[in-house]
């Protein structure tokens, strides 16, 4: 609780303005590869733009690349939203097979784009794409504190600031450690 030993009292709207906040990025890459032992090739594109057969997972939304199989610098996305288009295609002929291998966000991957990086990586004009995501970190109950000497804390409950204690010039603290 808010009141046992080691617990933090947060004021809720010095957390409006942003005191303790933070930004937590997560990269996702992924490279084009040719295997000619096996035949096989994967490739980015974007599946929705052009006239191949090939079976697109369902649960992912491909609405957000650009023609090349890339998502824009600065879009919102959520959880099941593809980074990177790309194709696995098998075989030669007839007898070929094409498979999705998108690369898309993890469960509670949401944020915004905040790098693409695309470039060639080997003399086969082979590309590699990093898409880094950042996503806002904001305080709440449970979240761990710690100052430069080791004293810790938890926080054990987010006040409103008519709550809180305040002085006789009505100067009210942003947080209280227990």
């Amino acid at each position: 609780g808010y009141n046992q030993e080691d617990s933090i009292i947060f004021n809720k709207s010095s957390l409006q303005r942003g005191l303790f906040r933070s930004c937590y990025f997560k990269t996702y890459d992924s490279t084009e590869m040719s295997d000619n032992k096996n035949n096989m090739d994967e490739l980015f594109l974007n599946p929705t733009k052009h006239n191949i057969d090939i079976n697109l997972k369902k649960e992912y939304n491909f609405s957000k690349l650009d023609d090349d199989g890339f998502i824009k610098e600065g879009t919102y996305i959520r959880e099941n939203d593809v980074l990177i288009g790309k194709y696995s295609k098998m075989g030669a002929g007839a007898n070929t097979n094409y498979m999705d291998s998108s690369v898309a966000t993890k469960k509670s991957g949401e944020g915004v784009v905040d790098k693409v990086f695309c470039d060639y990586y080997n003399t086969n004009k082979q590309r590699l794409c990093k898409v880094r995501i950042c996503t806002e970190r904001v305080p709440e109950v449970g979240d761990k504190f710690a100052s430069r000497h080791g004293q810790k804390g938890t926080v054990g409950i987010v006040l409103p600031q008519e709550d809180m204690p305040f002085t006789k010039d009505g100067i009210v603290p942003d947080l209280i450690i227990n």
